[in-house]
């Protein structure tokens, strides 16, 4: 079967022109924690070279003129598989964010064993440049390689998969958002807060600090609320923010602060005849996280609306319009727009990957995702949501540990503590509503 050359994405052709194509700062990767002996070089070659007709998009690159995507014509998946050694003790996210560049001369994904730390577990890291593939992308080419997911083959994109699109989105009302849908239009026009971590000089060095989330707790909280497990993540960060910079949250308020923390959020652009793991089709949702407001319920019911349906929709429809139609000078514009931290303080990313992953026949006990690196921004965070396990990653720049208030390891202890509080009054509610 011939596999057709598939034009960049309006992002791609941004990322492309804007960035160097061997900065591993760009790299998107999931890292999968296995028990066990590491299997050898030969072996996982083997596996990943039977497995990788799976994900078609893995054997495309970009094109000498630098226009499109096409098929490899040399495509060796087994030269994608590497191995690195990990000293014990040693940090395995910054380990994932150490390794070489990818080429951008042949696909750009790579699949490393990370061995040596442990005698009894490795982990294998999957990464791909954030052109050559977007978070929703990464998870679904980690769900081919190593579980039940089968992907097609990449094909140029028509008008009709965009009418596809609309017509299969979810039918949400708009009653009552017709007043914001007027002028919420995914742009941010005000400075945001005024935040002290972006007001530390950058060192260009990172740290990065995991954080295992109560999904039990989060679980729950969202059942009784009527919330997703996302919107419930994000209202608690809000809290845990607030407790960790509490100066920027204190009265008299800022005139900046009254209005909250603005963030970004990714919003997959991508219509549903293009699931196929190539490219970026990412979008940006700007939301308010509400870390200037004192009473944990009101934070929670601020995000609920923020990251309403009928608002995700409507700026889905928007975005998928931009990203057809833009040319490269507005897209350049809008996405430096999105990205300064005046306006849009960090990023957020969430991506969900499905359980039953298995690595030459051996389970997956974990999993962790290292997004790529703003390096405008002192402080991004990342959540992968894997089955009832939740686990975030955050990555800061060195700077924030000049101030020990500012510590990220901090703020993961701040979010589960938020975690908890939410959790208790969302019980308590429910208790005293259902009392006779």
């Amino acid at each position: 079967m011939a596999f057709a050359s598939v034009p960049l994405t309006a992002l791609d052709d941004f990322i492309m022109r804007g960035a160097d194509q061997r900065n591993a700062q760009l790299h998107v990767g999931v890292l999968l924690t296995v028990p066990g002996r590491p299997p050898t070089p030969a072996v996982l070659r083997d596996y990943v070279g039977g497995r990788v007709e799976r994900v078609p998009a893995l054997g495309y690159r970009l094109d000498d003129d630098r226009s499109c995507w096409r098929p490899d014509s040399g495509f060796d998946p087994g030269s994608h598989v590497d191995a690195h050694r990990v000293e014990p003790g040693a940090d395995l996210p910054m380990a994932a964010l150490d390794l070489p560049s990818l080429d951008p001369g042949r696909p750009q994904w790579s699949l490393t064993v990370l061995h040596g730390y442990s005698p009894n577990e490795y982990t294998l890291c999957y990464r791909a440049h954030h052109m050559f593939q977007d978070g929703l992308s990464i998870a679904h080419a980690v769900e081919a390689l190593f579980g039940r997911r089968r992907m097609p083959a990449p094909v140029p994109p028509s008008a009709a998969d965009f009418h596809v699109s609309r017509v299969a989105a979810p039918s949400t009302p708009l009653v009552g958002a017709l007043p914001r849908s007027l002028t919420d239009w995914g742009l941010p026009m005000r400075r945001t807060a005024n935040w002290t971590p972006n007001k530390q000089p950058g060192t260009g060095r990172f740290i990065v600090h995991a954080v295992d989330l109560d999904t039990a707790r989060l679980a729950a909280t969202a059942l009784a609320v009527r919330a997703s497990v996302n919107q419930v993540c994000l209202a608690a960060l809000s809290g845990a923010l607030r407790q960790w910079t509490p100066h920027d949250w204190q009265d008299p308020l800022d005139r900046r602060n009254r209005r909250g923390l603005g963030v970004i959020l990714p919003l997959n652009l991508r219509p549903a005849t293009q699931v196929n793991a190539l490219g970026n089709w990412v979008g940006l949702l700007p939301i308010t996280l509400p870390c200037h407001e004192p009473s944990a319920m009101r934070r929670l019911h601020h995000v609920l609306g923020e990251i309403h349906p009928a608002r995700t929709l409507r700026h889905r429809l928007r975005g998928q319009k931009a990203i057809r139609h833009l040319p490269h000078v507005l897209t350049r514009r809008l996405a430096v727009r999105c990205t300064d931290p005046a306006y849009l303080a960090t990023a957020i990313t969430t991506i969900r990957i499905s359980t039953g992953l298995t690595v030459v026949g051996a389970p997956v006990g974990s999993l962790r995702f290292v997004p790529p690196i703003g390096k405008q921004h002192r402080l991004i965070a990342a959540i992968l949501q894997h089955g009832s396990m939740a686990t975030a990653t955050l990555i800061a720049d060195a700077a924030l540990l000049r101030d020990p208030l500012t510590d990220p390891a901090r703020l993961g202890g701040l979010w589960q503590e938020a975690i908890a509080e939410l959790h208790t009054l969302t019980t308590m509610v429910e208790t005293t509503t259902r009392r006779p």
